[in-house]
């Protein structure tokens, strides 16, 4: 074209235009993957994760935003180099000659590290991935202590202009415990405050014959004698409370293991008194001391910290209340929890019709969202940028290779006319096209190293810079690496070298 008469700016509009359509093109199919995507991310949303009401939805400033860099780049990428090969130098280079051997290094060095950074990007992605994912799994493999199988929780707010004071409203839930337990399908029901033993209230506990007479904080719940048998917890010493104990007059308690570690020297904790001042009576007014008479098994209770447990005191319903806030409790026999749920809500409703349900949800599904909802949506999500980075390096590692070589034909050909075996040519091309690909994962695993800080809030149970993690990263990454770099050294091997250089 220069040779032709081709101003520069004639030269550098024609690739400019050419980039102009290759990214319309291609934010164009951006935007359509990410519409399409979009029902795919909700879904992969852990239950609860949007407000109450709200919608997931691309907002169209992101969109504008996100379009406009993706043209903006690709139009750079394409301008760039034509305003150096458009140079008047260059130009007359191209008079005098074909494109030498130094401009094909030149391009080749450029490939090679736009190979390495994408590669790097594509190592480090992976490295946090596998690290995420490694982690989902430690978390699933980890004992949960108890059984949430079959367990539907039934949140109420008991009435304060229908059951004024805590002794009516607890004569209300024993009514309705006694109408689910009579229910089929329903194995076993118990009321408690709060619902799950992943959680607990607090309050300042004093134990007597402890070190230390200053109130500490424990983990508190207010709950029915079948809370154990519902959930399947065992007791390691002393007894569980039967429902006996739900009435007012000496009160008992049961505390966890870590309840007795903390508070226990001796770890002996039976027959002693623990004083809650964060419950009230049913009645009205403070609580009085309660007797431990058993120790269960512990169950992790910390919502901030999965697998820690927390101290934690059980009294029966009937003897204290932390509030209006209850939950009915439910395990099915059968493999559908589902099946009781409206047979629960009519009992309920044959009781007290005004009643409304706070919340109906599954333990299962409170599980999922309280515990591995969130690791395995980052996981799953990480996935994807890792992936397609992935396939980006590999397709930019064949390109690269691919067009270095074709530009090398005239080399290539001249080393096998001496005699070089075409197996050795093709073991020189795939080592050529090898080589920045280890450069970028050993950059990627310098990245990962030194960003694995940025991971430690999202795990617990595997070190951010877990090695196996970084194996399955590289070994990934050779994996796409290999088979892209082979059309290249293949092709180079069966170059005819009498053709090459009849034809030059």
């Amino acid at each position: 074209r220069a040779w032709l008469g081709a101003s520069r700016a004639m030269l550098v509009t024609s690739v400019v235009a050419e980039s102009a359509v290759i990214a319309t093109v291609g934010a164009a199919i951006g935007v359509g993957l990410a519409y399409a995507g979009l029902p795919a991310l909700a879904a992969a949303l852990p239950p609860a994760a949007l407000p109450l009401g709200a919608t997931l939805a691309i907002d169209v400033r992101v969109l504008a935003v996100a379009v406009a860099w993706t043209v903006a780049i690709s139009l750079a990428c394409g301008l760039v180099p034509a305003w150096f090969v458009t140079a008047p130098t260059a130009r007359d280079g191209m008079r005098t000659a074909a494109v030498g051997s130094s401009d094909v290094v030149s391009a080749g060095s450029i490939g090679r590290l736009l190979v390495s950074v994408e590669v790097a990007t594509a190592m480090l992605l992976l490295v946090m991935t596998a690290v995420l994912v490694r982690g989902v799994l430690a978390l699933r493999a980890e004992p949960l202590q108890y059984s949430p199988e079959g367990v539907v929780a039934f949140g109420v707010t008991t009435s304060e202009q229908r059951y004024p004071t805590g002794v009516e409203a607890l004569r209300f839930l024993d009514r309705a415990v006694g109408q689910l337990r009579a229910l089929p399908g329903v194995e076993v029901a118990a009321v408690v405050a709060p619902a799950s033993p992943r959680t607990h209230g607090r309050s300042p506990v004093v134990v007597s014959g402890a070190s230390s007479d200053r109130p500490e904080q424990a983990g508190v719940r207010v709950a029915s004698a079948d809370y154990f048998p519902l959930f399947r917890i065992p007791f390691l010493r002393g007894r569980a409370f039967a429902r006996e104990d739900e009435r007012p007059g000496f009160p008992v308690a049961v505390v966890n293991e870590a309840f007795v570690r903390q508070f226990s020297s001796d770890r002996e904790v039976l027959g002693r008194s623990v004083q809650l001042s964060g419950l009230r009576q049913p009645g009205g007014g403070p609580t009085a001391p309660f007797q431990i008479v058993g120790v269960f098994r512990d169950v992790p209770n910390d919502g901030q910290r999965p697998g820690h447990t927390e101290p934690e005191v059980v009294v029966p319903v009937g003897t204290a209340v932390m509030g209006r806030n209850w939950f009915l409790l439910t395990r099915a026999s059968g493999p559908g929890a589902a099946d009781v749920v409206r047979p629960v809500q009519r009992a309920i409703w044959a009781i007290d019709p005004e009643q409304a349900f706070r919340s109906v949800r599954s333990e299962d599904e409170a599980l999922w969202a309280a515990r591995y909802g969130w690791p395995t949506f980052r996981a799953r999500l990480l996935g994807v940028f890792g992936l397609s980075a992935l396939l980006l390096a590999g397709a930019g590692t064949y390109g690269i290779l691919l067009y270095t070589t074709l530009r090398q034909r005239r080399e290539i050909a001249v080393r096998l006319a001496l005699g070089l075996a075409p197996d050795a040519i093709a073991r020189f091309v795939l080592g050529r096209g090898l080589r920045p690909v280890l450069a970028g994962v050993l950059a990627g695993a310098v990245v990962a190293v030194a960003a694995g800080g940025l991971l430690r809030g999202m795990l617990d149970r595997v070190s951010p810079w877990d090695p196996v993690a970084f194996a399955v990263a590289g070994l990934a990454v050779l994996m796409v690496a290999i088979p892209a770099c082979y059309p290249a050294a293949r092709r180079a091997a069966r170059i005819a070298p009498q053709s090459v250089l009849r034809g030059d």
